[in-house]
């Protein structure tokens, strides 16, 4: 900037007044510098703060409720903010530290880290009362009842069926009902409007009190195809310890409860 800040002769060099003035802000901004790296030093390395997670409203309803209160026995410095919506959230611009989805793909987004926590068995199920002219065999007949589905907008569906032998069968129709909300969905089924794919850790009770049942039966071999459960975080650099702490704790029971809950 043109700005002289010393002086100097042949066996002296000292400051000048705007050099000394410079020197002391320069001071300041270096033990601010340094304090900042103090907190971040210490937040990556003890379990404290706000931990962000995003869900949707069945896995925060089912899964994390038991979870985060045994993990907060343990780690109550750690403080939980839940952003639960259907839609899947945006990690950057919601700012989690961590979101929890279902899905049958990866994500687009390749700069997120992924990872995956465990195959999620699917079942399709029905109100026992729903009318159905013959004994399914097959997915094939499965244009004899009527289908709801999870999705947003009315149209044309598709659900990839897996059966003995390796046999796979593309089963495409177009849903009387559809709703992007996952209890609202299960509750169409048990009013008996129509058959739906659901995780099988949702309906698991309702299939062993046979409030619900399953209208491809279970011995046939015919299985909607699993989907995957993974986590999803913005970074792997740098990662807090409350997120690494709350993974490792967490992940084998999620698990456990979508997993073991199904007999798998």
């Amino acid at each position: 900037m043109g700005v002289r800040l010393l002086q100097r002769n042949s066996r002296h060099i000292s400051l000048i007044t705007v050099g000394e003035m410079i020197y002391n802000q320069g001071v300041t901004v270096e033990k601010a510098a340094s304090e900042a790296f103090l907190v971040a030093e210490s937040y990556a390395s003890v379990p404290a703060g706000i931990l962000r997670i995003g869900c949707s409203p069945t896995f925060a309803t089912h899964v994390l409720p038991e979870i985060i209160t045994d993990f907060n026995t343990r780690f109550g410095e750690i403080k939980f903010e839940l952003c639960v919506k259907d839609q899947f959230s945006d990690l950057i611009n919601d700012r989690l530290d961590l979101s929890f989805r279902i899905s049958a793909q990866l994500p687009d987004d390749s700069s997120l880290i992924c990872r995956h926590i465990c195959r999620l068995p699917l079942a399709l199920v029905s109100h026992p009362q729903l009318s159905m002219t013959k004994d399914l065999f097959n997915p094939a007949q499965l244009t004899e009842i009527p289908m709801l589905a999870l999705a947003n907008r009315s149209g044309e569906q598709q659900v990839i069926f897996c059966g003995p032998n390796e046999a796979v069968f593309n089963f495409t129709f177009s849903p009387h009902v559809v709703s992007g909300n996952m209890q609202t969905l299960l509750a169409l089924v048990h009013s008996g409007i129509g058959a739906a794919v659901v995780p099988r850790y949702l309906c698991n009770t309702d299939l062993n009190n046979r409030s619900l049942i399953e209208p491809l039966p279970f011995q046939t071999g015919w299985l909607p195809e699993s989907s995957w459960a993974y986590a999803l975080m913005p970074s792997r650099k740098n990662m807090s310890s409350s997120v690494r702490t709350f993974l490792d704790f967490a992940l084998p029971l999620i698990k456990k409860k979508i997993c073991i809950a199904a007999n798998m």
